[in-house]
Protein backbone atom coordinates (compact mmCIF):
# COMPACT_ATOMS: atom_id res chain seq x y z
CA UNK A 1 0.00 0.00 0.00
CA UNK A 2 2.86 2.40 0.84
CA UNK A 3 4.52 1.77 -2.53
CA UNK A 4 1.27 2.61 -4.31
CA UNK A 5 0.98 5.94 -2.46
CA UNK A 6 4.61 6.76 -3.21
CA UNK A 7 4.03 5.96 -6.87
CA UNK A 8 0.93 8.20 -6.95
CA UNK A 9 2.76 11.06 -5.19
CA UNK A 10 5.72 10.65 -7.54
CA UNK A 11 3.43 10.82 -10.57
CA UNK A 12 1.72 13.97 -9.25
CA UNK A 13 5.07 15.62 -8.55
CA UNK A 14 6.43 14.67 -11.98
CA UNK A 15 3.27 15.89 -13.73
CA UNK A 16 3.34 19.20 -11.84
CA UNK A 17 7.01 19.76 -12.66
CA UNK A 18 6.58 18.72 -16.31
CA UNK A 19 3.34 20.55 -17.05
CA UNK A 20 3.38 23.40 -14.57
CA UNK A 21 0.26 24.79 -12.95
CA UNK A 22 -2.87 25.00 -15.08
CA UNK A 23 -3.46 28.63 -16.02
CA UNK A 24 -4.38 30.89 -18.89
CA UNK A 25 -0.75 32.03 -19.28
CA UNK A 26 1.54 30.14 -21.66
CA UNK A 27 4.41 28.26 -20.02
CA UNK A 28 7.88 29.77 -20.19
CA UNK A 29 10.02 28.05 -22.76
CA UNK A 30 13.08 26.24 -21.53
CA UNK A 31 15.66 24.41 -23.61
CA UNK A 32 14.92 20.70 -23.56
CA UNK A 33 16.69 17.86 -25.32
CA UNK A 34 14.55 15.97 -27.80
CA UNK A 35 14.77 12.71 -25.84
CA UNK A 36 13.77 14.50 -22.63
CA UNK A 37 10.87 16.26 -24.31
CA UNK A 38 9.08 13.00 -25.09
CA UNK A 39 9.31 12.01 -21.44
CA UNK A 40 7.77 15.25 -20.10
CA UNK A 41 4.97 15.71 -22.66
CA UNK A 42 1.55 15.01 -21.20
CA UNK A 43 -0.42 12.27 -22.85
CA UNK A 44 -4.06 12.21 -23.72
CA UNK A 45 -4.91 8.82 -25.11
CA UNK A 46 -7.82 8.81 -27.53
CA UNK A 47 -7.94 12.63 -27.68
CA UNK A 48 -6.83 13.11 -31.30
CA UNK A 49 -9.75 14.15 -33.47
CA UNK A 50 -11.98 14.79 -30.43
CA UNK A 51 -14.07 17.93 -29.94
CA UNK A 52 -12.39 20.13 -27.28
CA UNK A 53 -15.78 21.43 -26.11
CA UNK A 54 -16.91 17.95 -25.00
CA UNK A 55 -14.06 17.16 -22.63
CA UNK A 56 -11.87 18.85 -20.04
CA UNK A 57 -9.18 19.89 -22.54
CA UNK A 58 -10.92 23.18 -23.29
CA UNK A 59 -10.73 24.05 -19.58
CA UNK A 60 -7.49 25.81 -18.62
CA UNK A 61 -6.37 26.02 -22.24
CA UNK A 62 -4.57 29.10 -23.43
CA UNK A 63 -4.26 30.91 -26.73
CA UNK A 64 -0.81 30.44 -28.29
CA UNK A 65 -1.43 32.87 -31.16
CA UNK A 66 -4.43 35.15 -30.85
CA UNK A 67 -6.55 37.01 -33.35
CA UNK A 68 -4.86 36.31 -36.67
CA UNK A 69 -7.26 38.22 -38.93
CA UNK A 70 -9.30 36.54 -41.65
CA UNK A 71 -9.78 39.20 -44.33
CA UNK A 72 -11.19 39.58 -47.81
CA UNK A 73 -9.36 42.57 -49.18
CA UNK A 74 -9.58 45.21 -46.46
CA UNK A 75 -12.79 43.81 -44.97
CA UNK A 76 -12.23 41.84 -41.75
CA UNK A 77 -14.47 38.77 -41.58
CA UNK A 78 -13.13 37.30 -38.32
CA UNK A 79 -10.04 35.76 -36.78
CA UNK A 80 -8.38 32.42 -36.01
CA UNK A 81 -6.46 31.37 -32.88
CA UNK A 82 -4.17 28.46 -32.02
CA UNK A 83 -5.26 26.96 -28.67
CA UNK A 84 -3.25 24.59 -26.44
CA UNK A 85 -3.86 22.75 -23.18
CA UNK A 86 -0.73 21.86 -21.22
CA UNK A 87 -2.46 19.11 -19.23
CA UNK A 88 -3.65 17.30 -22.36
CA UNK A 89 -0.86 18.31 -24.75
CA UNK A 90 -3.50 19.04 -27.38
CA UNK A 91 -3.81 21.84 -29.97
CA UNK A 92 -6.88 23.02 -31.83
CA UNK A 93 -7.98 25.92 -33.97
CA UNK A 94 -10.66 28.35 -32.80
CA UNK A 95 -12.32 30.70 -35.28
CA UNK A 96 -14.60 33.68 -34.66
CA UNK A 97 -16.72 35.35 -37.36
CA UNK A 98 -17.76 39.01 -37.47
CA UNK A 99 -20.09 38.48 -40.43
CA UNK A 100 -23.77 37.70 -40.31
CA UNK A 101 -26.07 36.07 -42.79
CA UNK A 102 -25.53 32.82 -44.66
CA UNK A 103 -22.01 31.48 -44.29
CA UNK A 104 -19.91 28.54 -43.18
CA UNK A 105 -16.67 28.24 -41.23
CA UNK A 106 -13.95 25.59 -41.50
CA UNK A 107 -11.21 25.16 -38.90
CA UNK A 108 -8.20 22.82 -38.72
CA UNK A 109 -4.62 22.54 -37.42
CA UNK A 110 -1.54 21.83 -39.51
CA UNK A 111 1.65 20.03 -38.52
CA UNK A 112 4.14 20.12 -41.35
CA UNK A 113 2.20 19.66 -44.57
CA UNK A 114 -0.55 17.57 -42.94
CA UNK A 115 -3.99 18.92 -42.04
CA UNK A 116 -5.69 17.51 -38.89
CA UNK A 117 -9.06 17.80 -37.18
CA UNK A 118 -10.91 19.70 -39.87
CA UNK A 119 -14.44 20.65 -38.86
CA UNK A 120 -17.08 22.64 -40.76
CA UNK A 121 -19.89 24.68 -39.20
CA UNK A 122 -22.91 26.02 -41.08
CA UNK A 123 -25.41 28.62 -40.02
CA UNK A 124 -25.59 31.53 -37.65
CA UNK A 125 -22.89 30.46 -35.15
CA UNK A 126 -20.14 33.04 -34.61
CA UNK A 127 -17.59 30.68 -33.02
CA UNK A 128 -16.24 27.35 -34.21
CA UNK A 129 -13.24 25.11 -33.59
CA UNK A 130 -11.37 22.21 -35.08
CA UNK A 131 -10.96 18.82 -33.50
CA UNK A 132 -7.88 18.35 -31.32
CA UNK A 133 -4.46 17.08 -32.36
CA UNK A 134 -1.55 16.18 -30.06
CA UNK A 135 0.92 19.05 -30.25
CA UNK A 136 3.42 18.91 -27.37
CA UNK A 137 6.81 19.75 -28.89
CA UNK A 138 5.37 19.67 -32.44
CA UNK A 139 5.41 22.75 -34.67
CA UNK A 140 1.70 23.47 -35.21
CA UNK A 141 -0.45 26.25 -36.63
CA UNK A 142 -4.19 26.92 -36.70
CA UNK A 143 -6.06 27.69 -39.92
CA UNK A 144 -9.62 28.66 -40.75
CA UNK A 145 -11.82 29.79 -43.64
CA UNK A 146 -15.04 31.75 -43.60
CA UNK A 147 -17.26 31.35 -46.67
CA UNK A 148 -19.99 33.89 -47.25
CA UNK A 149 -22.68 32.44 -49.48
CA UNK A 150 -22.72 34.12 -52.90
CA UNK A 151 -19.76 36.35 -51.94
CA UNK A 152 -16.40 34.60 -51.49
CA UNK A 153 -14.15 32.61 -49.15
CA UNK A 154 -11.43 34.13 -46.97
CA UNK A 155 -8.81 32.03 -45.15
CA UNK A 156 -5.94 32.64 -42.73
CA UNK A 157 -3.44 30.71 -40.59
CA UNK A 158 -1.66 31.67 -37.39
CA UNK A 159 2.14 31.68 -37.26
CA UNK A 160 3.79 28.32 -36.52
CA UNK A 161 4.18 27.62 -32.83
Amino acid sequence: MTRQWLAVLGFIALTTVACGPASEEPPQEAPVLAEQEAAVCPTCYNCNNQDPSYNSCSTNAYTVFAATPIKRGTESWGYVELRYNTACGMNWSRVHSYVSGQYSMRAWVEQGSTKYGEATYWGPTLDAWSRMQFGCGINTRACACITRTEVDTACACTPWG
